[in-house]
């Protein structure tokens, strides 16, 4: 009898162990590296543009010093990294390029963002003069880490690194999780209080 008590203990004790090491490795391969970008000022208005019938695309211009062109970066927040495309900024430049990463400072409205750690994805396309829309990356989440910003859907601007909470806002804030890049909001389903992932596209 002891000794298929042991077996079985040490059946649960290896369970465990292997649950542990299974928890703590998905754990790690979805924690987004630390945060890469240098942020500053804060941006003032910044106009929407939305592409498709159904808005399912978000775009923000941006500008990169000594360059009169408009860049638009794709705002996505299900992204937990800011990213440039490899074809679209192949003659940009202001993106100095080395491997699989970019160094570069651009401005979105009054924000200063600058890293020398910008992942590059190879996507997209190249960019020409007649293109009336040069996207060139995706802005990610990590924008948003350690600021405030507001997303103003309805009047299509965004206001990134804002130095207080607004006043029209302070009395209808609504508490969300910032876990791993990802915005979770608690909201009601069927009668039960549910985590939901937002994300804008």
């Amino acid at each position: 009898m002891n000794i298929f008590k042991k077996i079985a203990l040490t059946v649960v004790v290896l369970f465990v162990l292997a649950s542990l090491g299974g928890y703590l490795y998905f754990d790690q391969k979805f924690t987004p590296e630390e945060n890469y970008l240098s942020v500053e000022n804060e941006s003032g208005t910044v106009p929407i543009t939305w592409l498709g019938n159904e808005k399912n695309v978000l775009l923000l211009p941006i500008q990169f010093p000594n360059d009169t062109a408009t860049y638009y970066l794709q705002f996505d927040t299900g992204s937990p990294y800011t990213v440039f495309y490899s074809k679209a900024i192949a003659k940009i430049k202001a993106i100095s390029i080395n491997q699989e990463r970019a160094s570069a400072s651009f401005y979105i409205g009054k924000t200063k963002i600058t890293s020398d750690r910008f992942k590059i994805l190879n996507f997209g396309e190249n960019n020409d003069a007649t293109d009336s829309r040069k996207i060139i990356g995706t802005l990610g989440a990590d924008i948003l880490e350690n600021r405030k910003t507001i997303l103003h859907f309805k009047d299509n601007q965004v206001v990134f690194n804002c130095s207080k909470t607004r006043k029209q806002f302070q009395n209808n804030l609504t508490n969300f999780k910032f876990k791993k890049r990802k915005i979770i909001l608690q909201g009601t389903l069927n009668g039960q209080q549910e985590d939901f992932l937002f994300e804008n596209i």
